[in-house]
């Protein structure tokens, strides 16, 4: 232990000693252990923590899957109550339907959260009692059952003040009074990000197959049931279904996933290549630190040798070579957790995950990471410059102190990783510009409207008050006659959902219009929308005419559709009177087209197709609607505005997610700032690396090759042959990491293209631009060394010579 002790204070020594070199190695390592680190943290918190349950690693997630198209699908409510009955692998299964849901009562403003609606097995099959109260008890979510409610531990501090006395007091939940019967425990939000739960009470004995809710399926595997076991049944059981039910469920199969897994599919490939790469940028750091320790043992060849000399074994010497490298990683790796502290609050920022699962902190498995991460990189950056130490030979190098530097070869190896640390900041760069491409293309995005001084906020009707197409129409059209109103607006309209917000394209037909036997109808995103909706926005009609009042239940039934769907499907005819339908489970009625609008950023802003369908709100009126105002004056200041008109119709129903247009459309880019933002880090972290490498194999080489020099400048050698002579090794590999480093960009590429806009991943301006950037830099990198060598002085290079 007291040699240990001796080593370390040695080491802390030497440290303080060179502190040029042992800053720069900080950095290094800093940088490398800090991104690896809140890597690490944020893919442990999404993917490997779990769910925090007992036993949760046997929760698994069904889904229902369309065998042709290989996509999944939402279980339908009868199927789930199929698969109930027939299956024997789970423990249970349970279902659920995600919804936001209006709370109001108690003397307070009626607020909106998110909740589900559930089957009354829930809590039990999760394994988690609530901490007040209850769970459901069978039944409860049949139709005759009492009205309950599970309410969240936020829900429950917010709007009874945390009182323990609230089980069997009242609720008004979507307008209905319900009673409280438990309370879940502080950051229980299963199964997403809920904090309300209610029963179903459907009655399934009258549904019509095809027109039942969908809902989201899981269950508990048996003990001993295997996953694939149960897949084989349930597989088999949706067989079965098929066969009773062709008509809706032909072609229709089961898969079974975990539970974590099943919801995380889609971050697994972005989250899985950041990590990648901030390893990478590890690797490089470590490589570093490598070299700037085997150049400190050169320089101190001549200690080295003392004390062998004087005793000391060569095991000896490279031990404590090692604890200085292990030393130096300690300290790089605090310095490192500040780095990762700043990295996870900087993703929490923009990103706030999006199940109750998934946290991401520096938690001890955290801490235990960084320490095994801090072992490693000192035993990859001290293990070679040790072992080099350690082949000192103490007679030569005491006879003649200069062979301590020629004798000294820093070898192919620091080549080779000089070219791997090219290689990965090239490609690197190559992802950051392609993903900056793509938030420029994003925020000069043709929208097809104006989102300036546009306010919009969200609103649920309860299906209860409002149960019918009169019900819903006369309040909208009161809402709109209120809000059309109000002094500081110029117009007013409803959508279904807003530019940017997700939408699921229905499947149509066009009436007359040829079809192969067996063939997939073609899809298009439908959105319902008020008269008014289209002026709102500044949209002017290309042909034909706007939505109107006339425009109801019982007229004829209109449809307008956008400039791309009237070329794609009407090539070169007028699209005004063609009739076409969307098709569910049965066919829908046949829809009039009375108008062509403009191409407008509907759905996803991200798709650059620009189809889309139009039907009016009077004939479709539908519960959840986003409200858009033009306003005369700052949109931000109508959400109390709004909200008290709304109150006046309804004092249960909420207004929520209040915003400007443009805020709502500049959110839509987050992930890809944040994305392009990482890759911005990591590609100059990487660049910088990558280039303090080059520098010192090339400055290490120059201090090699001081005599040579020396000698061939007394010989009548030029600066230019100087230059060439240190030049070469390096450009050398400059080029071969270039070209890797395109070739490993075009991988990396291919990981990234669904968050890549408007720009293919073989881009070449990207591709050139940044091998450019890391030919110039390296270019540099070299030349200082270079120059440094064209001036030395050959008297005074021969002169130890």
């Amino acid at each position: 232990m007291s040699t240990l002790l001796q080593s370390i204070r040695l080491g802390v020594r030497m440290l303080r000693k060179y502190p040029t070199s042992t800053a720069i190695a900080l950095i290094a390592l800093s940088l490398g252990i800090g991104l690896t680190t809140a890597a690490f943290s944020i893919v442990y918190g999404v993917f490997l923590r779990g769910l925090p349950f007992p036993g949760a690693d046997r929760l698994m997630r069904l889904e229902s899957v369309d065998v042709a198209a290989g996509e999944p699908l939402p279980v339908s409510y009868l199927d789930f109550l199929e698969w109930r009955r027939q299956q024997t692998s789970f423990e249970g299964l349970a279902a659920w339907y995600g919804s936001s849901i209006n709370v109001s009562g108690s003397g307070q403003r009626p607020e909106q959260y998110n909740g589900a609606l559930v089957s009354d097995n829930l809590f039990d099959l999760v394994g988690v009692r609530p901490a007040l109260g209850r769970s459901f008890r069978p039944g409860e979510d049949g139709p005759a059952a009492e009205p309950v409610v599970i309410i969240g531990h936020s829900l429950w501090r917010q709007r009874f003040n945390a009182d323990p006395k609230v089980i069997g007091r009242t609720l008004r939940v979507e307008g209905n009074e319900m009673t409280i019967v438990g309370v879940m425990p502080e950051k229980f939000g299963f199964p997403l990000r809920q904090e309300i739960w209610v029963p179903f009470r459907m009655d399934a004995t009258g549904m019509e197959r095809g027109m039942d809710m969908p809902v989201q399926v899981f269950g508990r595997l048996k003990e001993g049931v295997s996953r694939e076991q149960a897949l084989a049944e349930l597989r088999a059981i949706a067989g079965r279904i098929a066969q009773a039910y062709p008509k809706t469920n032909e072609g229709i199969s089961a898969s079974v996933t975990p539970y974590v897994e099943g919801y995380t599919e889609e971050m697994r490939s972005p989250l899985y290549t950041m990590l990648a790469a901030v390893s990478g940028v590890l690797l490089i750091a470590c490589a570093n630190v490598a070299m700037l320790l085997l150049l400190r043992a050169t320089r101190r060849s001549h200690e080295v040798a003392v004390r062998m000399a004087l005793g000391a074994s060569r095991s000896q010497v490279r031990f404590q070579f090692l604890v200085e490298a292990l030393c130096l990683t300690a300290a790089g790796a605090v310095l490192g957790l500040l780095v990762a502290e700043a990295g996870i609050a900087l993703y929490l920022h923009f990103l706030e995950p999006p199940s109750f699962w998934m946290e991401v902190r520096l938690d001890p498995e955290i801490f235990l990471f960084v320490l095994g991460l801090a072992m490693v990189s000192g035993l990859l950056a001290g293990t070679f410059p040790a072992f080099q130490a350690g082949r000192t030979d103490a007679n030569t190098v005491l006879n003649d102190p200069s062979r301590g530097i020629s004798n000294r070869k820093l070898g192919r190896l620091s080549q080779l990783l000089v070219i791997a640390e090219i290689t990965l900041s090239c490609g690197l760069l190559v992802a950051m510009g392609l993903l900056t491409r793509s938030v420029l293309n994003l925020q000069r995005v043709d929208l097809g409207f104006s989102t300036r001084d546009v306010f919009t906020a969200r609103i649920s009707l309860s299906y209860s008050r409002y149960p019918d197409t009169a019900s819903k129409s006369r309040f909208y059209d009161e809402l709109l006659r209120r809000l059309q109103a109000l002094p500081g607006v110029a117009s007013a309209g409803v959508v279904s959902s807003l530019p940017g917000d997700m939408s699921y394209p229905s499947s149509f037909e066009i009436e007359g219009a040829p079809s192969e036997a067996g063939a997939e109808l073609p899809k298009v995103p439908v959105s319902t929308i008020s008269p008014g909706f289209f002026d709102t926005l500044g949209v002017r009609m290309l042909r034909g005419r706007d939505f109107g009042a006339a425009d109801r239940e019982g007229s004829m039934l209109a449809a307008v559709v956008s400039r791309s769907f009237a070329e794609r499907y009407f090539p070169g005819k007028d699209p005004l009177g063609r009739r076409l339908r969307v098709v569910k489970s049965t066919s829908g009625p046949w829809l009039t087209i009375v108008g062509v609008a403009p191409d407008l950023a509907v759905g996803q802003l991200v798709s650059s197709d620009r189809t889309a369908l139009f039907v009016p709100l009077g004939q479709n009126p539908i519960n959840w609607v986003s409200l858009v105002l033009r306003t005369r004056g700052a949109p931000s200041e109508m959400t109390e505005t709004v909200a008290k008109e709304v109150a006046a119709m309804d004092p249960d129903m909420p207004v929520f997610a209040p915003d400007t247009l443009e805020q709502r459309v500049a959110g839509q880019r987050v992930q890809y700032e944040v994305l392009g933002t990482l890759f911005t880090i990591l590609g100059f972290a990487a660049l910088f690396l990558s280039m303090l490498g080059l520098y010192g194999v090339m400055a290490f080489a120059v201090a090699r090759k001081t005599p040579e020099i020396g000698l061939r400048m007394a010989l009548g050698a030029k600066v230019g042959d100087i230059l060439r002579l240190i030049f070469r090794g390096g450009l050398v590999q400059l080029a071969i990491g270039i070209v890797l480093g395109l070739g490993l960009a075009g991988w990396l590429t291919r990981l990234l293209s669904a968050f890549l806009f408007n720009v293919q991943p073989w881009d070449p301006a990207i591709f050139v631009l940044a091998g450019s950037l890391v030919a110039a830099i390296g270019f540099v990198a070299c030349l200082l060394p270079a120059k440094r060598a064209a001036g030395i002085d050959p008297v005074l290079a021969l002169k130890n010579e």
